[in-house]
C-alpha cells in the first residue's frame, strides 16, 4: 500500500476548480457539498493542485464564496484530510464595508497606503440569498446579553415572529447551567434556565354605583297625549284631585260639565289609576 503523498503543514488556497480549457468554474460537483454529514469545499492550492478539504469548527462555510482565499492545513502531511481552518480577506473579496449598519472601516482603507483602526468587534455577513439559524438541544437555553442597546430588524418584506410565551422585562427566576463532563467521561446535561411566571392581570374593581331613589307613584303612567272625554263621571279620581287642588274657578265649575276633550298628563295619582301592563300583565283599568 502506497504511503499518501507528503505536504507542508499548510498551504494557500483559492475555493474552487477551474476548467483548464475555458478558464470558467467546474458546475458539476458543487464547489461546497454534503457527503456522508460532513461538508467538503474544493480548493485549488497556489501550485495548481485540486483537493477536496473539510471544514474547520472555526470556519463558518457561509461566509465562503468562490474564488476567495483560504488557509488549509494537512494533517500528518496528508492531504486527504485537508482542512480549512481560516478565510482570507483581500482585494478581490474583501472585508465587508457596512454590517447591520455599522462602518467597518474597510471602505476607507482601499487605496495603497491608506489605513484605518481596525474595527474592535465581531461581525458576521452572509452572502445575499443565505440564512443564519441557531437550534439549542432539548432543555438548551439561547442567551444574548448586551451592556448597551439590542436591535433586531426585519427587512419590509419580513416579519418578526415570537412564538411562545413573552416575558417582558423579566429574566429568568433561575439561571441556567451548561453541561458538564463527568469524572467517567460521559456528558452530564445541564439545567435549563426557570422561565418568568406571568401575573395573571386582575381588573380594577368597578365603582359602587349610585342607587337613584325612585319617586313617584308605583304603576303611575305618563299620558304624553291622550284625547278622551272626560267627566267626574267617567274618571271619578281625576276630577276629585282637579277639584281638591283647583284654585282656577274655571276649572272647579268643569267638574260638573258634560264631557269635553282634555289633554291630561298624569294618571292614576292617589287611585286604582290603570297599571302598567309591562310590569304586571294587568289589562287596563
Amino acid at each position: 500500500m502506497l504511503a499518501p503523498p507528503q505536504r507542508p503543514s499548510c498551504d494557500l488556497a483559492t475555493v474552487g476548480h477551474t476548467d483548464s480549457l475555458t478558464g470558467l468554474p467546474e458546475t458539476t460537483p458543487a464547489w461546497v457539498r454534503i457527503e456522508q454529514g460532513e461538508f467538503l469545499v474544493e480548493v485549488t492550492t497556489a501550485n495548481g493542485d485540486e483537493l477536496i478539504a473539510r471544514i474547520g469548527s472555526d470556519v463558518d462555510y457561509l461566509a465562503l464564496s468562490y474564488g476567495c482565499q483560504v488557509v488549509v492545513v494537512y494533517p500528518d502531511g496528508d492531504e486527504t484530510l485537508a482542512t480549512i481552518v481560516a478565510r482570507l480577506g483581500d482585494l478581490k473579496r474583501p472585508v465587508p464595508p457596512v454590517v447591520a449598519g455599522v462602518q467597518t472601516g474597510a471602505a476607507a482603507a482601499v487605496a495603497k497606503g491608506l489605513h484605518v483602526p481596525a474595527p474592535a468587534w465581531t461581525f458576521t455577513r452572509l452572502p445575499d440569498g443565505q440564512l443564519m439559524a441557531i437550534e439549542t438541544g432539548l432543555g438548551g437555553d439561547y442567551l444574548v446579553h448586551s451592556g448597551g442597546s439590542v436591535e433586531i430588524k426585519a427587512a419590509p418584506t419580513g416579519a418578526i415572529h415570537l412564538n411562545g410565551r413573552v416575558a417582558l422585562g423579566e429574566g429568568p427566576t433561575s439561571p441556567p447551567f451548561g453541561g458538564t463532563v463527568s469524572a467517567a467521561g460521559t456528558t452530564i446535561p445541564g439545567v435549563p434556565a426557570v422561565p418568568a411566571i406571568d401575573t395573571p392581570y386582575t381588573p380594577a374593581p368597578a365603582p359602587p354605583q349610585t342607587i337613584v331613589p325612585f319617586v313617584g307613584t308605583e304603576h303611575a303612567i305618563l299620558r304624553a297625549k291622550d284625547d278622551i272625554q272626560s267627566s267626574i263621571t267617567i274618571d271619578p279620581y281625576f276630577w276629585a284631585w282637579v277639584t281638591a287642588v283647583g284654585t282656577n274657578p274655571m276649572i272647579a265649575a268643569l267638574a260638573g260639565a258634560p264631557p269635553i276633550a282634555l289633554h291630561s298628563r298624569v294618571g292614576g295619582l292617589n287611585g286604582p289609576g290603570c297599571p302598567h301592563t309591562a310590569a304586571d300583565q294587568q289589562p287596563p283599568a
